[in-house]
């Protein structure tokens, strides 16, 4: 007859693999994080880029988003 496992060494190795998890899932996130951090900013540049060669002044830009805010 198999023994039976002891309850608190089984919940501390659930415990431990859900901690390994949650720690593989943060590291994930935070990378994830970081491209979306990246991305906004070449996003933003790139906005910046096209305003500063459009064919209109400047100003429109702000005007516009003024008026339509």
């Amino acid at each position: 007859m198999p023994q039976a496992q002891n309850p608190l060494v089984s919940d501390l190795a659930a415990r431990r693999e859900q901690e390994r998890q949650t720690k593989t899932l943060k590291e994930e996130l935070e990378l994830v994080v970081s491209e979306e951090h990246e991305v906004g900013l070449m996003l933003h540049r790139a906005y910046k880029k096209r305003d500063r060669e459009a064919d209109y002044e400047p100003s429109t830009t702000l005007w516009v988003r003024r008026v339509t805010s």
